[in-house]
């Protein structure tokens, strides 16, 4: 199949806006219908991080509730804006193609009790930097779409060797893999999460951030772009104390088991979404066992918040 024709499988609202950048809009602070009385933020390195690890199932179902999902990294494994000369010429880029499996996964869920809608998306502008902003029902997913660091913090060559771990330790700058905006140091990353999470819950006094553990002893060995990704968040919560933080432990669950049957049933089916998201437009391959071995678990500490937040 041509590069067209996977394409015109996407959602129609999030094609149109990955094709052509669709200009600049203001997000709208609350997307579904009933009144919001919660936000969650889950805030992850990589497209399959909240499936895998996490298990946002009540938050995204919940009447009176919104769930905004922000990806760090573009998980790109190296290729950047891809494919590479080596790879097949009809491939959509790796990392438009996690994008997608995210985004069906989502779909998925937010249509679990309620009809389907038609997605809305938009390059905005936080704090001066341009992100892809997505909507769906009560959900909002934004896409920073950093370089990929790789599972030690090292990077590929192919993007210069930046990763978010070394963004942090040199505070230099660092350049989203679709150019689409420079962050000229830590501070400013943690400033743009920051502004997202107030846009997002402004007016709302409950708000929960929901993120990988950085702390080693707790999560061990971690992929370097969770561990950062934590970091940045921890740093998120000390200037936003009002919140409620849920902090995941990622690989170190595999093999665990502390769910019941049904919520590992939609787990399943989540990452089945998700994988097909990716394999439709010509990147299949992550329903394995290393993958399917996470989904019968969740680990999380949690931090309070002195709550209410007032933004």
């Amino acid at each position: 199949m041509d590069t067209g024709g996977r394409l015109r499988s996407l959602g129609l609202g999030l094609l149109l806006s990955l094709l052509t950048g669709a200009g600049y809009a203001q997000p709208a602070v609350h997307g579904a219908v009933s009144p919001i009385n919660a936000v969650n933020f889950y805030v992850v390195a990589h497209a399959d991080d909240w499936v895998l690890f996490m298990n946002p199932f009540r938050d995204v179902t919940a009447k009176g509730s919104k769930t905004v999902f922000i990806y760090t990294t573009a998980g790109d494994a190296g290729l950047g804006a891809g494919p590479t000369p080596l790879s097949p010429n009809d491939l959509a880029p790796y990392y438009l193609a996690r994008e997608n499996g995210a985004f069906r996964a989502l779909r998925f869920l937010a249509d679990l009790t309620e009809p389907i809608a038609t997605p809305e998306s938009a390059h905005v502008l936080i704090k001066g930097h341009s992100l892809f902003r997505t909507s769906y029902k009560n959900t909002v997913s934004y896409y920073l779409r950093l370089p990929d660091g790789g599972a030690h913090g090292q990077g590929y060559a192919q993007t210069g060797k930046t990763s978010l771990t070394r963004f942090h330790l040199d505070n230099g700058a660092l350049t989203a893999v679709d150019a689409s905006t420079s962050y000229i140091d830590w501070l400013d990353l943690i400033s743009t999460l920051v502004a997202i999470i107030k846009t997002e819950g402004r007016g709302v006094p409950k708000l929960g951030l929901h993120f990988s553990d950085p702390d080693p002893l707790r999560n061990p060995k971690d992929h370097a772009d969770h561990i950062a990704t934590g970091q940045a968040m921890l740093e998120v919560h000390a200037q936003m104390p009002c919140t409620e933080a849920a902090l995941y432990v990622g690989a170190a669950v595999s093999g665990m088991k502390n769910l019941d049957d049904a919520t590992m049933m939609t787990r399943a089916a989540l990452f089945g979404n998700m994988v097909s998201g990716r394999a439709e437009m010509g990147w299949p391959g992550t329903w394995d066992a290393s993958h399917t071995s996470y989904l019968s678990a969740v680990v999380s500490t949690t931090l309070n918040g002195t709550g209410p937040c007032r933004y």
